[in-house]
């Protein structure tokens, strides 16, 4: 909606202004004009096996609700939907634009979204264990307020919104209530997609964990790799803990994706390391700007997309879904679930 892209839009700005008023903007960009070019390079490098572990990920779901792709096409699709979901205002544009477009020629829609939503939920699962690892055990000095704050208030939506996929009576509360509110064009499909992801075993989900986890180590050693090229003295570990929990934070959904929440975050938990706060915004920003060039990529991806499936859908090659057994019939009321 018009108002919120709009909130957004000043939020982002707000937090940027309030930013770069506290901070030395030119010591900033001294630092980046000196920054290395060689660890720049390995660090744009690396941080696409963040996108490639990811688009792997989503592939081995697809093939555990039996539907068959090609790696390489869903690694364009995931690098379409990070263009999303990096200028779009919402916080699942990515994953819309996925669904709009694997789910034509994927086996089902429904399917490609419970898909796309399990992936995202243990990703979230996966980076809450990070994160509490982290200050719990990896880097105790970002054991402040703020931090814990954010942890509790993530962890407490992660957790009820699972408890509402696997409470079979709770989902059937929910549903009978949407109905009664005239939900009903609602009902139906959430109620196909929780069906299809309590479907998923508990192998696949496990993979889906270690492969998020795999995800975020990646952008922390892309993260660690950007602060050598600023001579910022910061661990491995510390840098993927920063990550992690910078990951976290730009779930909060008040700015256009992420920008100047990241920023903030980053100039706060590198100052506790000790890194100043101008030299924080550089490398926060040097980020930034390798994640704007993977997202212009999918952009490119999304117009070579569109023209390759001219007239038919815009859809991606994936072949037929494999066959599964049929499911019976489940209808959800106030007391059971079928």
């Amino acid at each position: 909606r018009r108002w919120i892209l709009a909130g957004k839009v000043v939020g982002t700005a707000a937090i940027l202004t309030v930013l770069l008023l506290r901070i030395d903007v030119g010591r900033a960009v001294d630092a980046t004009r000196h920054a290395a070019g060689f660890w720049l390079g390995i660090a744009f490098v690396t941080y696409a096996s963040a996108l490639i572990v990811s688009s792997y990920k989503w592939g081995r779901l697809l093939q555990a609700v039996g539907v068959r792709a090609r790696y390489v096409e869903l690694l364009k699709l995931y690098t379409i939907g990070f263009f999303a979901s990096s200028f779009l205002p919402g916080v699942i544009g990515g994953d819309v634009v996925r669904w709009h477009l694997a789910g034509r020629e994927a086996g089902g829609r429904v399917r490609v979204a419970a898909t796309i939503v399990a992936e995202r939920v243990t990703g979230v699962v996966a980076l809450v264990i990070l994160s509490v690892l982290a200050v719990l055990v990896a880097v105790p000095a970002f054991a402040t307020a703020p931090v814990f704050i954010l942890l509790g208030s993530i962890s407490t939506v992660l957790v009820g919104g699972i408890v509402l996929v696997l409470d079979r009576r709770l989902a059937a509360g929910v549903m009978a209530l949407a109905g009664r509110v005239r939900a009903g064009p609602v009902v139906r499909p959430v109620y196909h997609l929780l069906r299809v992801m309590r479907g998923l075993s508990a192998r696949s989900v496990t993979e889906a964990l270690v492969y998020s986890v795999g995800f975020y180590m990646s952008g922390g050693l892309a993260f660690w790799m950007i602060g050598k090229a600023f001579q910022v003295d910061v661990t491995l570990v510390q840098a993927v803990a920063v990550q992690a929990l910078i990951s976290l934070l730009t779930l909060i959904p008040i700015s256009l994706g992420g920008l100047g929440l990241a920023q903030v975050g980053d100039v706060y938990l590198l100052g506790i390391l000790g890194v100043p706060a101008a030299d924080a915004l550089a490398i926060s920003i040097t980020r930034q700007v390798i994640k704007y060039g993977y997202a212009l990529i999918g952009g490119l991806l999304y117009l070579g997309w569109d023209e390759r499936n001219k007239p038919r859908s815009a859809g991606p090659r994936l072949a037929e879904s494999v066959p599964v057994a049929p499911m019976a019939p489940q209808v959800y009321t106030r007391d059971r679930v079928g």
